[in-house]
Parts: C-alpha cells; sequence; structure tokens
C-alpha cells in the first residue's frame, strides 16, 4: 500500500511515524463541517479525521475495559 514517512510538521508529535494513505467517500456536508472545523483550528483535515478516530478508538477501547 501507499505509506509515506512524516516527521513533526504533521500530526503535533517529534517523532516521525508511518501513515496509509487511503481514500475516504464522505457526505458532502461533512466534509463542508470538517472543512470549517480545521480552518478554524489551523489544521489540515486529515489532521482534523485522524483526531476524531483517535478519539473514538479511546473511547471504544476504554467502554470495553
Amino acid at each position: 500500500g501507499n505509506t509515506r514517512l512524516i516527521g513533526d510538521w504533521y500530526g503535533g508529535n517529534n517523532q516521525a511515524a508511518t501513515q496509509d494513505v487511503v481514500q475516504l467517500a464522505i457526505e458532502h456536508e461533512l466534509h463542508e463541517w470538517l472543512k470549517e472545523v480545521a480552518t478554524e483550528n489551523e489544521r489540515p483535515v486529515n489532521y482534523v479525521i485522524t483526531q476524531a478516530i483517535k478519539k473514538l478508538r479511546k473511547e471504544i477501547e476504554s467502554a470495553k475495559a
């Protein structure tokens, strides 16, 4: 698959990380909202999506514990 190396310019950490590149089909209204949130927070849309997924993962995993 498509994997690229990223550094602290992306995702807010100081260590390089690997990242898979994926396509996502998303409703137009939700995409527009994500762009607004990203702009308000001066972050890329991908960052907003990744943070939301991480938060959901944490919530699911803590509910299982």
